[in-house]
């Protein structure tokens, strides 16, 4: 088949014409897809640098707060350790904001595009991101122990500690002494029913206890003292939020137990009218805890000529802190605890407790705590721990947790931590080894739900830092919230 003149003609033609629509093509790519590629490429990587950007922040700022939240409910040291943390990754600028259980930091940082750039133009989109940490919440219940053993007997030859130090209180020795029949009692051992060198101390540990703990506003908090006045220990507190008090009561009830030779009352009223000795005078608000606390006005304690005469001020009530209400108790003459017993109310207390107030859905997160401040091993029917009387009552209430346990489905955490020291009253050659004993036990019974703790402490001076935040922090957690 031959091709002619004119058939070559036409085919230089279409493939001229080909040759130039391809051509045409080619530069409409280069003139046109080419910069959108370029573009879609440029703001992947923009896309790409700020979601890096954002995943990175967010996860600084999860640190951060998480980290500052270890540190509450001491809100200032909060917010400074959430601060120098997000320092460390240049984050200065971030917004901290601490509550009393929860610490949250916002930033906003501005991520440059890279487009712009080869136009000449400097270009940002804001980054924002949040986050806040929460704490799990406590139901908890602190219980201090002023049996007899916390004290000399008023009859006893000498009292405790240097006189220089715990001399007697200007209101028993000047004011109002108590008198029995043989005639005045010595008003520094009257004194010592109420502060002592051993009685004093657990009772600034179970105040410094209850301020740690209610300072987290989710928590529930109750506060009870035993051996009780005509029971095994008395409740002075519910474990209850703070929205749950009666309208025009104080944190907690005053506890009116009288015994044979001193009251509360008394107690209250010597520590308000002391005029000499500081260390016998109502403790001081924790200025870390309650920095704008302006104290209590007032009298609490109304005069009277007659030691049985002595009365709480009704007006005083509504203002009335546990602190004042812990450090007025007096010792319980002649009265040994009943541990098993004491268990049992605690228990009552710490499980069937019920928050009132809102907890953002953390409810059923609550850990159960109880905190007892004992003055020796458990004692149950006169009998002191390990002995034969004492150890089966005591298994029995252990057991009965575990039940409580079994019976939630596993879905309740409980810890129960047993604070005391070798002292006066508990001196014993055979102490260590019934510590030892009661430690052995405890750890038996311990298991992932259940946190049994025997504290035995050497100072008291720092019993938030020492035992209180250790215990806590180990079963406290962190919840995100974005």
């Amino acid at each position: 088949m031959s091709i002619t003149l004119l058939d070559a003609k036409i085919l230089v033609s279409r493939s001229s014409r080909h040759s130039q629509e391809c051509g045409s093509m080619t530069l409409f790519f280069a003139a046109a897809i080419l910069p959108l590629l370029f573009l879609v490429f440029s703001l992947s990587l923009d896309a790409g640098r700020y979601y890096t950007a954002l995943e990175k922040w967010q996860k600084v700022l999860d640190e951060a707060v998480t980290y500052g939240d270890h540190f509450l409910p001491y809100q200032e040291q909060a917010e400074t350790a959430t601060r120098s943390y997000l320092a460390q990754f240049g984050a200065s600028s971030a917004q901290v904001t601490v509550g009393a259980d929860e610490v949250s930091a916002l930033i906003n940082l501005p991520v440059k595009l890279s487009f712009p750039q080869y136009f000449g133009m400097d270009l940002s989109i804001p980054l924002s991101t949040y986050s806040r940490a929460r704490s799990t919440p406590f139901d908890s219940f602190v219980a201090l122990d002023v049996s007899s053993y916390m004290g000399p007997s008023v009859f006893a030859s000498t009292a405790w500690g240097d006189p220089a130090q715990w001399p007697p209180a200007s209101f028993f020795e000047y004011e109002q002494p108590i008198v029995d029949i043989s005639g005045v009692l010595n008003p520094l051992l009257v004194t010592q029913q109420c502060f002592n060198p051993v009685l004093s101390r657990y009772k600034e540990s179970a105040q410094r206890a209850y301020e740690f703990l209610s300072h987290f506003s989710k928590n529930a908090v109750g506060v009870g003292v035993y051996p009780g006045y005509g029971t095994y220990i008395d409740v002075v507190r519910a474990t209850e939020s703070p929205d749950s008090r009666p309208v025009g009561g104080g944190e907690v009830d005053f506890d009116l137990y009288a015994g044979v030779h001193n009251r509360n009352v008394l107690c209250a009223a010597a520590a308000e009218r002391e005029q000499a000795h500081a260390p016998y005078r109502f403790p001081t608000y924790n200025s870390a805890l309650e920095p704008n606390s302006s104290g209590n006005s007032g009298v609490l304690i109304l005069p009277a000529s007659d030691p049985s005469q002595y009365q709480v001020n009704a007006a005083y009530l509504p203002a009335l802190r546990a602190r004042e209400v812990i450090w007025s108790q007096a010792v319980r003459e002649g009265t040994l605890p009943e541990t098993h017993e004491i268990l049992r109310e605690l228990r009552s207390q710490v499980v069937g407790a019920y928050f009132q107030g809102n907890r953002g859905g953390l409810s059923g997160n609550a850990v159960k705590s109880m905190f007892i401040f004992a003055g020796d091993v458990p004692w149950s029917l006169g009998a002191r721990f390990p002995d034969a009387a004492s150890s089966p009552l005591l298994q029995a209430q252990l057991a009965a947790l575990r039940q409580d346990i079994s019976d939630s489905g596993n879905a309740l955490r409980i810890s129960l931590t047993y604070v005391l020291s070798r002292h006066l009253g508990n001196d014993s050659p055979d102490l260590d080894a019934r510590v030892d004993a009661l430690k052995q036990l405890f750890s038996s019974e311990s298991n992932q739900n259940l946190r049994l703790d025997v504290v035995n402490v050497s100072n008291f001076d720092d019993i938030e830092r020492g035992v209180l935040a250790p215990v806590i922090m180990r079963q406290r957690t962190s919840v995100l919230a974005r």
